[in-house]
């Protein structure tokens, strides 16, 4: 099934798959009780790294099935993809309810963590009622900090936020069922945005009540365990950038928590300390 995935959802999705070869990764600790129950495999779907898992035993339980992913996902702090060769409705639910990502090749997709859903009866954007997906919410932000995306073609949209034209098609959709913005041509075949509101202060506030914290957890470490890590900086750092108060002393990034750098860490406190960074 596996060899069907990379074509399967660029054609259909126009998501970018890449399956990764473990002996050029970094190791990844994985119990022997889910390399006894998967057959596991590295990805990264639109750049986000991801495992896809595909149970050995097609029999087990869908409750211990579903218990099984997320103790794994809980433990490693990658997202996981169940890959399976047929579901029924039921089963498809329980799956949907739990946010549990799983793909039945040729037939349905259900992404939660790149906002991504697809079935037989066609593609469309899942989120949850009364929040944007973080794709959505990354170009809300991109347009109100750093540059305006009207006006300007949903490619090149593309390529400052680095997401596909599916994916930018689909954040487009979510935004306008929500009346936040408007598809709007440019010529006969170029597609691009306009947002409800041109003032950016009344924007924030229309979006507001849709957007939802980004932050997974906050942790303290050592400055020099920081160095190597791909950081923003973030909390008050970045609000004395964007404002007139006074920068804080103590340094505040924020990384991803997929991030195997991050995962390697070994000291790391929920508590607060002289010189700490604050992650």
């Amino acid at each position: 099934m596996l060899g069907k995935l990379t074509e399967y959802l660029d054609k259909i999705l126009g998501l970018k798959l890449v399956i990764y070869n473990d002996e050029n990764q970094p190791p990844i600790n994985i119990p022997s009780i889910y390399r006894h129950s998967f057959f596991i495999r590295r990805v990264s779907i639109e750049d986000i790294g991801a495992l896809i898992l595909e149970p050995r035993e097609k029999s087990i339980e869908l409750p211990t099935l579903i218990s099984r992913v997320d103790n794994f996902e809980a433990k490693i702090g990658i997202p996981c993809i169940l890959l399976i060769d047929k579901i029924d409705s039921i089963s498809r639910r329980q799956f949907v309810s739990k946010r549990r990502s799983f793909i039945v090749p040729d037939r349905q997709v259900y992404l939660p963590f790149i906002g991504t859903c697809f079935s037989e009866r066609g593609l469309s954007a899942r989120k949850e009622q009364g929040s944007l997906s973080p794709s959505a919410q990354l170009l809300i932000l991109y347009h109100l900090q750093k540059e305006t995306l009207e006006g300007i073609s949903f490619g090149s949209i593309s390529d400052k936020l680095g997401y596909s034209l599916k994916t930018v098609s689909l954040i487009v959709t979510e935004l306008k069922d929500l009346d936040i913005c408007q598809h709007i041509h440019l010529d006969s075949k170029t597609k691009s945005l306009e947002f409800k509101s041109k003032d950016k202060r009344q924007l924030w506030n229309n979006v507001l009540p849709y957007l939802s914290s980004p932050i997974h957890k906050v942790v303290y470490i050592y400055p020099e365990d920081a160095e190597n890590l791909e950081r923003y900086s973030c909390y008050d750092n970045a609000l004395a950038h964007y404002t007139d108060i006074i920068d804080s002393s103590q340094r505040c990034y924020a990384v991803d928590k997929r991030s195997i750098s991050v995962n390697s860490i070994g000291i790391k406190s929920d508590l607060n300390f002289i010189g700490a960074v604050r992650l």
